[in-house]
Order: C-alpha cells, then sequence, then structure tokens
C-alpha cells in the first residue's frame, strides 16, 4: 500500500543547495521542519501546492528574496522564516492565515510597516518580528491579539506611541519592544497586564514617570527601562514584584532616594542586578541608592557595586 509522506524532519543537517520545486508534490505534508542548514536562495512558490501544510519551519538557513505570495493560500497554523536574509515589506495578505497561532519572521530584513491585517490574526499565541528593518507604529487593532503571550518588535525602528490597547492582551507574559523609537508616556492599561514576567522598554524615547501601578505586575522578573527620559522616582510599591531578578533604570532622570521598600527587594529577594543612576560624582547624584548593584553617571558611564551590598 503506498502511504504519502506527512512529516519531513531534515532539520540540522548541514544541508546546501536551493529547495527543490518538486517540493511542490508532496501534496500530503503537513509539516515540514528544514531549519539550521545553509539552504540558498528563494523559498519556492511551488510550496503553495502543499494544501494541507499546517508547519513551515526553515528558520536558520540562507534564503533570500522575498515571501512568496503564494504562500497566503494555504492554512497554516506555524511560519517560521526566521534567522535568513529575507527582505521586502509584509504582506497584507497575512491577514488570510487566520488560523496562525505562532509567527516567526525574525531575523531577516523585512522593512516598511506592519499592515493593519497581521492584528486580524486573533489565534496567535507568539509574534516574533525583531531585529528587521521595521517601520511605523504599534496599531491600537494589536489589543485583538488577546492570546498572544509572547509579542517581540526590539531592534527595529518603529516610532509612535504604545497604544493604551495593549492592556487588552491580559496574558501577555513577555514584551520586548527595546531599540526602537517609540515615545511618549506609557499607557496606564499596561499595568492591565499581570501575567508580565519581562518587560523590556530599553532605548527608546519613552517619557513621564513610572506609576504606582507597577506594583501590580507581581510576576515581574525583569524589567528594563534603561536609556528613555523617564523622571521622577521608583515608586515604593515596587517592592510589590517580589520576583523581580533584574531593575535597570539608568540614563534616565529617575532622581530621589531607594527607600527601604524597594532595597527589600535586592537584600532579602529575589533581585540580582538593580541599575540606576546612582554614581556619587563629587556631592552629585541623580538617584541615591544604597542597594544598588550597579551604579551608572547618567551619560555613559557605570560601575559595579555589588561588593558594598549587604545582603
Amino acid at each position: 500500500e503506498k502511504k504519502e509522506i506527512e512529516e519531513l524532519w531534515i532539520d540540522n543537517n548541514n544541508l546546501v543547495g536551493s529547495l527543490p520545486t518538486e517540493i511542490g508534490n508532496l501534496t500530503s505534508l503537513r509539516v515540514f521542519w528544514a531549519e539550521d542548514n545553509a539552504l540558498v536562495n528563494t523559498i519556492p512558490s511551488e510550496m503553495a501546492h502543499l494544501t494541507n501544510l499546517k508547519q513551515l519551519q526553515i528558520r536558520g538557513n540562507k534564503f533570500t528574496g522575498t515571501i512568496p505570495e503564494q504562500i497566503f493560500d494555504l492554512e497554516l497554523e506555524i511560519f517560521d522564516v526566521s534567522s535568513n536574509f529575507l527582505t521586502g515589506t509584509i504582506s497584507k495578505r497575512w491577514g488570510e492565515l487566520t488560523k496562525l497561532t505562532g509567527l516567526y519572521l525574525h531575523d531577516n530584513r523585512f522593512q516598511g510597516s506592519l499592515p493593519d491585517d497581521i492584528w486580524q490574526l486573533t489565534e496567535l499565541t507568539a509574534v516574533w518580528l525583531f531585529n528587521n528593518e521595521i517601520t511605523g507604529t504599534l496599531s491600537p487593532q494589536m489589543g485583538q491579539l488577546t492570546k498572544v503571550k509572547e509579542f517581540f518588535a526590539n531592534d527595529n525602528s518603529m516610532t509612535g506611541p504604545i497604544p493604551s490597547e495593549i492592556g487588552l492582551i491580559t496574558g501577555l507574559e513577555q514584551l520586548y519592544l527595546f531599540d526602537n523609537n517609540f515615545d511618549n508616556t506609557l499607557p496606564e492599561q499596561l499595568y492591565n497586564l499581570t501575567a508580565l514576567t519581562q518587560l523590556y522598554l530599553n532605548d527608546n524615547n519613552l517619557s513621564g514617570t513610572i506609576s504606582t501601578k507597577i506594583g501590580q505586575l507581581t510576576k515581574l522578573t525583569h524589567l528594563v527601562l534603561s536609556q528613555n527620559n523617564f523622571h521622577g522616582t521608583i515608586p515604593n510599591n515596587l517592592e510589590n514584584c517580589e520576583a523581580l531578578k533584574k531593575i535597570w533604570v539608568q540614563f534616565n532622570n529617575i532622581t530621589g532616594t531607594a527607600t527601604w521598600e524597594i532595597c527589600h527587594l535586592v537584600t532579602h529577594h529575589e533581585t540580582e542586578e538593580f541599575t540606576s543612576d546612582c554614581y556619587e560624582k563629587g556631592d552629585e547624584t541623580l538617584y541615591k541608592c544604597d542597594c544598588c548593584t550597579s551604579c551608572c553617571d547618567g551619560q555613559s558611564y557605570c560601575v559595579n557595586n555589588t561588593e558594598a551590598i549587604a545582603r
């Protein structure tokens, strides 16, 4: 009895050359993994013949060119073309992949803004877009992605404010928006994301103060706000975030004094790194902190202070 191939796993095999157009003949294929090889040239449009395909994972190769439009005729659930050399814009046709749960486009050379159609993919749980050349803003429509747990759009050139509708993604656990050009203040709705464990917003143009609502994010392990334009002090109710391992607030305009409540995170809880602009220059210091593990001068210089802290 003739059996059709339904799953093809050829990952981590040092394969070279192009992906043959004959791949389109495997019409019963549901899973295709060819990641971490050295495959080159373009993704063949004949893959659109794989009408049963659910998982396409070809990351970690050397594919070039654009994603063939025919791919969007499939009913994919996982699409991973990360860590290649793919170019072009992110197609409006993404909105047609309504069953997609995992979208991995990171570490490529995609350009342009995110089309509104991408926010229609309401089954998504993971969106990895980092390290491309994506511009434009985050649409308020991103609040429709209520199932997303991981949203990584760092290392791009995105601008504008973080939309308040992000607070609708209540199951979000990891938010990476660092190394962009986001501006304005943090929306209060951000503090509704009580499932957050990692919040990386560093290296942007964000401003305003750190809200007292930060204490609602009790599952946070990483809070990284460095290299922005935040001002004011660090609110005492940060002490509620007892799982914090890393606090980076350096290279802002954070002033005041680290209170006993905040220092208690370092001396009695999980916090291993607490870095602020607490470097003393003569009689001047932006933020007085006896429990910070590293102190910076507010511009570019930091010094490790770990040995001076009594745990």
